[in-house]
């Protein structure tokens, strides 16, 4: 009999999600929906403390992923960031 060592599952990746450039957008943004609005969540504070457009948060927003990634945004990543920040505007919008 074999015994198994229980390893606890990873925790949810909250980092920007990362395209591959030419990837189809309807699959990637599938794919990554769910880790786009966990990163958001974690980098909103970011955008409510300075109570912006959405025009301005989508520039903070942008800088902070290309921070994150160390480099520009991809076309895909570019249209994540602008449907994750328009589905959750109200939430970004708002400081808890």
């Amino acid at each position: 009999m074999l015994f198994r060592r229980s390893v606890p599952p990873a925790p949810p990746d909250s980092g920007f999600p990362r395209a591959v450039p030419g990837e189809d957008y309807e699959r990637f943004g599938r794919a990554v929906w769910a880790q786009g609005q966990r990163w958001l969540r974690r980098v909103s504070p970011l955008v409510a403390e300075r109570l912006p457009s959405m025009h301005d948060a989508r520039d903070v927003l942008r800088t902070a992923a290309m921070t994150e990634l160390g480099r520009a945004l991809h076309e895909q990543e570019e249209r994540l960031l602008g449907e994750l920040l328009h589905a959750d505007w109200t939430t970004v919008s708002v400081p808890e």
